[in-house]
């Protein structure tokens, strides 16, 4: 499943930025409801911005992005 979703994510520019913000927009409704979760919210977003900073392919950057979801010290 994660590997599937990596590569639809990553099939280019645009599904990349569709996969980003679903998932940033998931996050923030859940930090809402639960304030301690932002901090998977606010890692998220720094992750987005060091993949557009070391401009990665959209296969990398959502790989990327899964990863830090994984490893999220509260998950959603």
């Amino acid at each position: 499943m994660v590997t599937r979703a990596i590569q639809a994510a990553g099939a280019d520019a645009e599904a990349f930025a569709a996969f980003r913000d679903e998932v940033l927009s998931k996050l923030a409704e859940t930090a809402i409801e639960a304030p301690q979760q932002s901090r998977t919210w606010l890692s998220t977003v720094k992750l987005v911005g060091e993949t557009d900073e070391l401009n990665m392919d959209p296969e990398q950057a959502a790989a990327k992005m899964i990863s830090g979801l994984l490893s999220a010290p509260v998950r959603t």
